[in-house]
């Protein structure tokens, strides 16, 4: 049996127009991210939140205070966190309570991340 020629034809037809849609979902996509990026930065905090205390006042460090303190919301749980963490080894304990409760949830029947066919091994 011979090919036809028409089907090969075809075939070839649907896989130029698939690469070149491939090409222009591409420089969509790219387009997409960068706009959505761009947005993105227009509506950070580090931004907005900056702007809107140069419009209250005119203090230069209550500006930059600002912009500090979505860092500084980040970094004041570790700190607090360090203190007890450090109290917790003064005294001997050396493992912290999330340390146990993830433990125990591992350990538990209802988390455990093994699949329920699988027998838990002895």
């Amino acid at each position: 049996m011979t090919a036809d020629p028409t089907a090969a034809g075809a075939a070839e037809a649907t896989e130029a127009a698939g690469a070149g849609r491939a090409a222009r979902n591409f420089r969509l996509g790219v387009l997409n991210g960068a706009l959505y990026q761009a947005g993105e930065g227009f509506m950070d905090s580090n931004t907005v939140i900056p702007l809107f205390v140069s419009r209250l006042t005119a203090s230069n460090a209550l500006v930059g205070l600002a912009s500090a303190l979505g860092d500084l919301g980040w970094l004041l749980p570790h700190l607090c966190g360090s203190q007890l963490n450090r109290r917790a080894r003064k005294n001997g304990r050396s493992r912290s309570r999330g340390y146990r409760v993830a433990r125990l949830r591992l350990q538990s029947p209802h988390g455990s991340p093994r699949p329920a066919s699988q027998p838990a091994s002895a």
